[in-house]
């Protein structure tokens, strides 16, 4: 007979599933409550400079696009880090 048959491995996994309800629960209990604070009212005038800033200089737009290109292709964070640099 094997150590653990059908029954037995059913029964480890309903123990399992209800000792992990049981500390989630736990958790939640013993957890500080924590508040989020609203965010503030913007009144667009920093997207609008960022975009008026990226679309005044063709070299930045241009470091913009292939930063973009970059990260979509899932390059290395220093080189895109690098480029957001020279965007500063």
């Amino acid at each position: 007979m094997p150590l653990y048959d059908r029954n037995n491995m059913d029964r480890m996994r309903m123990d399992a599933v209800r000792r992990s309800q049981e500390m989630h629960r736990r958790s939640e209990e013993n957890a500080p409550r924590q508040y989020v604070q609203p965010l503030k009212q913007s009144d667009g005038t920093d997207i609008t400079d960022t975009l008026k800033k990226l679309t005044s200089d063709t070299d930045v737009l241009l470091i913009a696009a292939v930063l973009w290109l970059l990260y979509k292709e899932g390059a290395d964070i220093k080189l895109l880090l690098a480029l957001a640099y020279i965007l500063l």
